[in-house]
This record gives structure tokens, sequence and C-alpha cells, in this order.
């Protein structure tokens, strides 16, 4: 079976829906890591490593990364984009912003084995996504 993605112009002609984003308290630790971090860029090894500090089996409970919980990132894992904390800055590079950060700029999508594609902006701290690939 194969998968079928948009084009980024087929993306471009669907409307904008404004994202929420709830609180997800199980999520303390991961925002704790990157307040340790203290707004430097890091890298995945690094996060991991603070977040195994804080609680150390918590890779193992959820079997994240830092690219789950960016503002201008997500992927099609459900994981992906639930709780925005950090700005991805180039390859396995990370800057954390924090919580209801008043984000200004696109959210781009990678499919697999396909050029980047962006799916959606921030503006004024409100996210608006025309495509979403979580499952």
């Amino acid at each position: 079976m194969s998968i079928t993605f948009p084009s980024q112009e087929a993306i471009l002609s669907m409307p904008e829906r404004e994202v929420k984003f709830p609180p997800e308290t199980w999520l303390d630790a991961v925002d704790q890591a990157g307040r340790n971090l203290d707004r430097a860029a890091f890298s995945n090894a690094q996060w991991e490593t603070e977040i195994k500090s804080i609680e150390p089996d918590f890779l193992t409970k959820h079997r994240v990364h830092p690219a789950d919980f960016c503002y201008n990132r997500i992927n099609a894992d459900g994981n992906s984009f639930r709780y925005p904390l950090f700005e991805y800055s180039g390859r396995n590079a990370y800057l954390y912003l924090g919580p209801d950060f008043p984000f200004e700029g696109e959210v781009r999508w990678q499919p697999q084995g396909r050029s980047e594609l962006i799916v959606g902006r921030w503006m004024q701290g409100k996210c608006y996504l025309r495509y979403d690939p979580r499952r």
C-alpha cells in the first residue's frame, strides 16, 4: 500500500484551521529539561541526557524526542506538535522557547523520501495549519 502525500500547491489551496494546544501535565519533564538547557542550542543527545536526569524512565514510557515538541516542525506521529516548546534550528539542533511562546513563522513537515513542505504558520502566538500529517 502506497501513501500519497499532497503537493505544496495542494496544501496552499487548503483552508487554514487554528490549532488549540490543551495542557499536557505528563509533559512537565520535557519542559523542565528544556528549561535546564537554558535557551542554548542543544542536540537530541543532550536533551535525552537531561530528561533522563529528571525522570529516568520517561523515554521508555513515552518514546518521544525534541522534534515532537517544536513550534516550527510537525511529523506524522500522533505525539508530534501537541505541546510546542522548542524551535528546530537545524539538523539535530533545537532551542528552548517554552510553552505559550509568541512564535511567528512557518510550520514545516518533511514526508519520508520527499522535500520539506510548508503546512502551516504561527501568527501572534496562534498556530494555523492547512494540512495536518499526524495519524
